[in-house]
């Protein structure tokens, strides 16, 4: 097997995983969307940040925290309501003005003057004596101890408050992002083993299908890289800007896709239900079954790996056929 035989197998291989990757990526918000998953998220985050706990049925102070953001942003009762289980973002300004009131309420800070030119330290030490969860305790404590070392004007200071806790709150969203992430991931492998199977997407029967046959794996590779190279010359998708959307990028050449996903019946994908053992099970033993869970399983991983991967990818290989073929023809 050839070299240009070996790239062209993994352009059409990168071109199958892409295909799946959006495919997967779409399932997957639609079922984020229908579970909510980023309210829940988000809510999860909240109740780790201020340290209570979700099983002991102890949320008092996120369900206030909660309850003060929904009723600033809601103009209704209705509205609120509804945008109870839907919230997915809370702003840094938004967390900290609200956490601040409920501070002010557990402290007892009703009192205007001492609400606003009350020493921090002493706000603290009222902290330490509050039923405050203890990881918030010692969170605000510290934020009140360094706000108060850069106070320079008193009447100031909350106004630092709110600042210090702003970037604490900024600084702790990286842990909801990794949280959501790592349930992302979990999701897409779980999809893209089932669209795997579904389709029948068997790396391993794949590759032994196209490099038996030149002629099949040289044509479709070669419809995929004229796709792949449209691409780089439309408008939408410009190399020199790193910030472009992923999904912007694939403006102008969704005509040019879906022509060849047409193609795809060529390739050894799919089921024959006519037969559905025959392509891979005949004859039906141990190796058989292990190859083709192997290919399952090589199948998802690869697939899970997101679309803007196997997008770059295949611009990679295009480029480095391109360039096979150019010195083979000087």
């Amino acid at each position: 097997m050839t070299l240009s035989t070996v790239i062209s197998i993994a352009i059409s291989l990168s071109f199958i995983y892409f295909v799946l990757s959006l495919i997967t990526s779409e399932i997957q918000e639609v079922i984020a969307s229908f579970l909510k998953l980023r309210a829940k998220n988000l809510k999860e985050f909240i109740i780790h940040l201020i340290g209570e706990s979700e099983k002991k049925d102890n949320l008092k102070i996120t369900k206030k925290l909660y309850n003060k953001y929904l009723i600033t942003a809601s103009k209704s009762q209705s509205d609120y309501q509804e945008k109870i289980p839907k919230l997915t973002y809370i702003s840094p300004n938004q967390f900290a003005n609200s956490l601040i009131g409920i501070l002010r309420e557990e402290l007892k800070l009703d009192n205007e003057e001492e609400y606003h030119f009350d020493d921090l330290t002493k706000i603290a030490e009222k902290i330490k004596e509050s039923p405050l969860p203890e990881k918030l305790k010692n969170e605000i404590i510290m934020i009140a101890r360094n706000a108060n070392a850069k106070v320079v004007e008193p009447e100031k200071q909350f106004e630092v408050l709110q600042q210090e806790i702003e970037t604490w709150y900024q600084n702790s969203t990286e842990y909801a992002s990794q949280l959501y992430q790592k349930k992302a991931i979990i999701l897409s492998r779980i999809l893209a083993f089932v669209l795997v199977v579904m389709f029948n997407i068997d790396t391993v029967n794949i590759i032994d299908h196209l490099s038996k046959s030149e002629v099949l794996s040289s044509t479709f590779s070669s419809t995929v890289m004229g796709v792949i190279q449209s691409s780089d010359r439309n408008d939408y998708c410009s190399e020199n800007d790193e910030k472009l959307d992923f999904k912007t990028c694939m403006k102008g050449i969704e005509d040019e896709v879906q022509i060849l996903l047409d193609r795809v019946d060529n390739l050894p994908i799919g089921w024959n239900w006519s037969d559905p053992w025959k392509e891979q099970f005949t004859p039906l033993t141990t190796g058989k079954v292990i190859n083709a869970i192997t290919g399952w399983m090589i199948s998802a991983i690869a697939i899970s790996m997101g679309a803007p991967f196997w997008f770059d990818i295949l611009k990679n290989l295009t480029r480095l056929k391109s360039e096979k073929s150019s010195k083979n023809e000087s």
